[in-house]
């Protein structure tokens, strides 16, 4: 499936945006725009066209919840185009552009069972899951299995739930561990049911209540199977529900297609081709009418034109022009010649003569030019020399010198930095002064938390230690607790005593329970009056009666309530076992407190050793102790404080005494106002050190100056005698006198050189103008031949005039000849034309034929036999999906099983049963919970005579706790068992090609870095991925975080290609996955993402122009679209 169009009609903070994909098919689709922009909205609005509005939607900001909608245009397989809307309703929410409801099954079938869930997870992935991924892959450790689950899930963290689901479960239950929740439970169940077994009277009782429980579990069982009855029932119904509408579309699709009739399958792009076809004729029979219509228009342009024009020899003229032009360029320039020797004549006749010999100007100006300037020379020389002379009688002069106190530079430097470095100290000393007052004050607030403390006391104190403190608490709290049981269990004591006095009282209400006692009185008062009777006394025999019936209802009595007496008795035994054991309580809390008392002594007193008074109570001492140490450490504080400031105080003494000393007094100042006052005598003594040692090297330059001086003036006083004399020779010849400056010779040298020039250029003149005439006779010549030639006749006597002449008329016939070629060349272009458009139809019409033969029909019936291949195909192709979600659904059952199954079913009946079924569930859940109740009764009942009940109950209350425990366990170790069997599954049924594409993309985004990827077999011969880079093979744990980015990236292409393999591909939308990549692999990145796009649409957003600049780079322009947020759809080309 590919998203042709998105529509944001009211979504986020949209308006009516469309984004369109379909431009250039199979190319990598960018999607660009700055921070804002949108990007994340169009992502969540590609997954709300599909999969629907979520409840919460973050989009309703701008639109209100009713009137949200965002629509698109989806190509399905086979060309099939669904144009849908999608809006925010619980129902109906699948519209169409006219608002007419959609059937959901048109879509389903276009996503090939992809849910939301799988959507995120395998087709939309950001840099967050990218990263989220590589770590995964991290913490999988190569494990081969668990690294192609994760780029197949999106960076699930497989391995790290599989452990984690493998470690809870181990904390729950494991076969060594007795402390694990799971088997404390089971432990202490079992030694319940043992405690109860062992109470468990009254075998006839447990008899009928067996009996009892038997029924109870009948009528449980029954409520079970009614239950699994139901749910069989209820799994079929819905089945059913979901069955009969796709039965009855596949239905109306076979209809559909056996409605068509026998149908040729055409090839997919013949639609494409025939229209290609009959536009390629249309278009060329239009040229075709063109041509022809130029054709004659041309023609006739050639008749009205006449007879052809004769040819022009194009090199005569051209030699005719360029000497024309020659021969005007000499003619205006023998005008000005004549002048300028006009004027050359003149000035030589008014110019000086010339002199006699040849002279050396550059040597005449160079002998006077260096006399002048040595003579300038030998002048600052002697300025030089006599300023010299006047600096060293100045500085020679003596000077006083400065007072030392017999103290030298260095006494003083060195002086002046100990008390530098002391005077540094100072801000310590300070906040070490700061500090001890700090301390002080803490101490005042410590000591008042510590009541009972000496006024004089150290650190060194007595003080019970925290060990022994810690321990008599512990004692005291073992102890207290230990009494607090003995409370609970005295009271527990007594309230039983109390149940038990009661029941007793419960059993005597009736009369009192005769005793064997009363009995054998009874027998023996029957005895003796038996004996008496002998007499024959009438009432002694009346009295003998009346004894035998007594003993005789004793006895009766004693029969019939034997279970009344065995209570009581067993009441009373256990009263005086609790008097007993009350008796025994009583002792051990009294030992308790005479413990807990000795212990609280034990405290008081090492308070009172260390002289605290009042003693701290036990249970004050751990902050009382806490309080202490903290005292003492303000008090080590205080003390290290004033010893720091009490240093510095004594240094600092010693340093201004120091400086008083060398300075010729005594201290009277601070150490700082004593440093200030140093440090201005040793500037004031360097830098008179320093005056006298730069004068003295300015005496020294200058007599050295002086000596060099008078030695170069004497020598340039004799190079200007002999200059003067050199200057005097040269200037002679030239009439001039022998003190002359420069420019006075330069002024004659010029005249001289001028006078020269014109004889020059005079001569120059002659020979130009004698060109020029050369010229003219050359051009005359050449326009009498050219007019020769040409047949024309040439007036007047002006040689320039004739040519110019002659050159018009050439050139007229020049152009009438080349429009006539031209025209001939236009008539020549228009017939080639006219064939090749000939040519085009008949190719057209072939093809036209040929398609018509394919479909069986003639040319014009194409379009309705390609409509319905069209049809035919889209039923085709529906059937299928219709079929393949049935038999999905079917539970392994046949199309034609299922639709004889479900032949008579009708729907709503189906529906009403599903509705029964849910209330028949409710009532057999009420049956088994009563029946489960009756079970729990009669179980407890059976132990109503015995503390069997109590022992019951404890079990019941440990299997409750164990259920849930047993219940979790199972789910995590099967959750466990089946992740890993589908890791190794989807391991088996994907290793080979996914890793070996995984390989090819991996080098390609590394820049061949590495050069593969392999399995090898780690610890306990599990399967692990290593990357190859060269021979050596590299650990997943060892990467770079980048290098295990493109890994997971690598490993999740594949995956999608493979998927792709099998059934058609969603959209893959990419979320600014290369924020992380350098420049070479963004490259190589995008390169991979646009060769797979011709199979898998591939839409990247990002907000970087940098990715579009290296995409341009990269894709050929026919396979790069780039659509951007904010403004229209826009080429690669475009976006700059």
């Amino acid at each position: 499936m590919k998203l042709l169009e998105l529509e944001l009609l009211a979504f986020g903070g949209f308006a009516d945006k469309r984004l369109d994909f379909s431009r250039r098919p199979g190319a990598l689709h960018i999607v660009y725009g700055p921070n804002e922009a949108g990007k994340s909205t169009c992502l969540r609005a590609v997954e709300t066209l599909l999969f629907g509005f979520e409840h919460n939607t973050r989009d309703a900001h701008l639109h209100p919840t009713e009137k949200l909608r965002v629509g698109g245009r989806l190509e399905g397989t086979g060309g099939k185009i669904l144009s849908i809307v999608r809006r925010k309703k619980q129902k109906g929410s699948l519209r169409g552009p006219d608002d007419e409801p959609v059937d959901e099954e048109e879509l389903r079938a276009m996503l090939h069972g992809v849910d939301r869930a799988l959507f995120r997870a395998l087709y939309g992935l950001d840099h967050v899951r990218l990263r989220e991924g590589a770590r995964a892959l991290l913490d999988a450790r190569g494990g081969l299995g668990e690294s192609l689950f994760e780029a197949g899930l999106a960076g699930a963290g497989v391995a790290k739930l599989s452990r984690a689901l493998r470690d809870e479960a181990d904390s729950l239950w494991s076969p060594t561990a007795r402390k694990r929740p799971l088997a404390e439970a089971l432990r202490a169940y079992s030694s319940a049911r043992v405690d109860e077994r062992r109470d468990a009277t009254r075998l006839d009782v447990v008899r009928d209540q067996e009996q009892g429980i038997v029924a109870a579990r009948a009528r449980r069982d029954e409520a079970d199977e009614r239950l699994r009855e139901l749910a069989i029932e209820e799994r079929k119904l819905q089945r059913a529900r979901q069955l009969v509408p796709r039965l009855k579309l596949r239905r109306a699709a076979l209809e559909d297609r056996a409605g068509l009739g026998e149908v040729v399958l055409l090839a997919e792009g013949a639609r494409a081709e025939r229209e290609a076809a009959l536009a390629t004729r249309a278009e060329a029979n239009s040229l075709l009418a063109q041509a022809t219509s130029r054709a004659a228009e041309i023609r006739a342009a050639i008749a009205a034109q006449g007879e052809s024009p004769c040819d022009v020899d194009e090199a005569q003229v051209r030699e005719l022009a360029s000497t024309l032009g020659e021969v005007r360029r000499e003619l205006r320039q023998s005008e000005a010649l004549v002048a300028e020797a006009a004027r050359l004549d003149l000035e030589m006749r008014d110019a000086p003569g010339e002199v006699a010999g040849q002279v050396d100007e550059r040597a005449t100006l160079a002998a006077v030019r260096e006399r002048d300037a040595l003579d300038r020379e030998v002048a600052a020389s002697h300025g030089k020399l006599a300023a010299v002379r006047a600096r060293l009688a100045q500085w020679t002069q003596p000077a006083p010198d400065a007072a030392d106190h017999g103290v030298s530079i260095v006494e003083l430097e060195r002086a002046i930095e100990g008390a530098s470095r002391v005077l540094a100290r100072g801000p310590a000393a300070m906040e070490a002064h700061r500090r001890a007052g700090k301390h002080r004050a803490a101490l005042v607030t410590l000591r008042a938390s510590l009541p009972g403390l000496p006024a004089q006391i150290t650190s060194e104190a007595p003080v019970p230690a925290d060990a022994d403190v810690a321990r008599w608490a512990r004692e005291v709290e073992r102890l207290e607790s230990a009494l607090a049981a003995f409370e609970r269990e005295h009271d527990g004591l007594a309230v039983r005593r109390v149940a038990l006095e009661r029941d007793k009282s419960v059993l005597l209400a009736t009369g009192d329970v005769p005793t064997e006692a009363q009995l054998q009185q009874a027998r023996r008062d029957r005895d003796v009056a038996l004996s008496a009777v002998r007499g024959g006394d009438r009432e002694r025999l009346e009295a003998v009666i009346d004894g035998v019936r007594a003993a005789d209802e004793i006895a009766d009595r004693l029969r019939r309530e034997v279970e009344r007496a065995t209570k009581l008795a067993a009441i009373v035994s256990e009263v005086e076992q609790i008097d007993g054991r009350a008796a025994a309580i009583a002792g051990a809390r009294a030992d308790a407190r005479r413990d807990i008392a000795a212990a609280h002594e034990a405290a008081r007193a090492a308070f009172v050793r260390a002289g605290v008074d009042p003693p701290v109570t036990l249970d004050a001492a751990p902050a009382w102790l806490s309080t202490w140490r903290a005292y003492v450490i303000e008090l080590a504080g205080v003390g290290e404080a004033e010893e720091q400031a009490r240093s510095f105080m004594i240094e600092e003494k010693a340093a201004a005494t120091t400086l008083a000393a060398l300075r010729g007094g005594i201290a009277e100042a601070t150490l700082e106002a004593e440093l200030g006052r140093a440090r201005t005598n040793l500037e004031v003594r360097q830098a008179a050190s320093r005056e006298r040692s730069a004068l003295e090297q300015q005496i020294r330059d200058a007599r050295s100056e002086e000596v060099r001086l008078t030695g170069e003036l004497a020598e340039s006083e004799r190079v200007l005698d002999a200059l003067r004399a050199r200057a005097a020779s040269l200037v002679g010849p030239l009439g001039l006198d022998v003190s002359v400056s420069v420019d006075q010779v330069s002024s004659r040298l010029a005249e001289l050189t001028r006078g020269r020039q014109r004889s020059t250029r005079r001569a120059e003149i002659a020979v130009e103008l004698e060109t020029a005439a050369r010229a003219t006779k050359s051009l005359e010549r050449l326009t009498e031949r050219a007019g020769a030639a040409a047949k024309l006749t040439l007036q007047g006597t002006d040689v320039v005039a004739r040519a110019e002449a002659l050159l018009g008329a050439l050139e007229t016939s020049r152009r009438a000849s080349e429009a006539r070629r031209g025209l001939d060349r236009q008539l020549a272009e228009q017939l080639e034309r006219a064939h090749e458009t000939n040519e085009r139809i008949v190719a057209a019409e072939s093809t036209l034929a040929a398609l018509a033969a394919r479909a069986s029909v003639v040319v014009a019936e194409l379009a309705e036999a390609e409509t319905r291949s069209s049809r035919a195909r889209e039923l085709d192709a529906a059937i299928r999906g219709h079929e393949e979600t049935i038999l999905a659904l079917g539970d392994g059952a046949s199309i034609d099983e299922l639709e004889a199954e479900l032949s008579g079913l009708d729907v709503d009946q189906a529906l009403e049963r599903l509705d029964a079924i849910v209330e028949a569930r409710t009532e057999a859940e009420r049956l088994k919970d009563a029946a489960s109740h009756d079970i729990a009764s009669l179980g407890l009942a059976r132990f109503e005579e015995s503390q069997a009940a109590d022992h019951a109950a404890l079990a019941e209350q440990h299997m409750a706790r164990a259920r849930p425990l047993f219940d979790r366990y199972v789910r995590l170790r099967m959750a466990a068992t089946i992740l890993e069997r589908e890791i190794e599954s989807y391991s088996r049924e994907n290793q080979g090609p996914v890793l070996s594409r995984a390989a090819e993309l991996f080098q390609r985004l590394t820049e061949n870095s590495f050069h593969g990827l392999k399995v090898v077999l780690g610890d306990g011969d599990r399967p692990e991925l290593v990357c190859m880079r060269g021979k050596e093979e590299v650990d997943v744990e060892a990467l770079s975080d980048g290098t295990r980015d493109q890994l997971y990236l690598a490993l999740r292409l594949a995956t999608i290609e493979r998927h792709a393999s099998r059934v058609e591909a969603m959209p893959l939308v990419l979320d600014d996955i290369l924020v992380h990549f350098d420049d070479p692999r963004s490259r190589a990145a995008l390169a991979a993402l646009a060769d797979i796009s011709p199979t898998v649409q591939v839409l990247l957003f990002t907000h970087h122009a940098r990715i579009v600049e290296l995409a341009r780079e990269v894709v050929p322009r026919d396979r790069l679209g780039v659509v951007t947020l904010g403004g229209p759809p826009e080429d690669v080309a475009s976006l700059d």
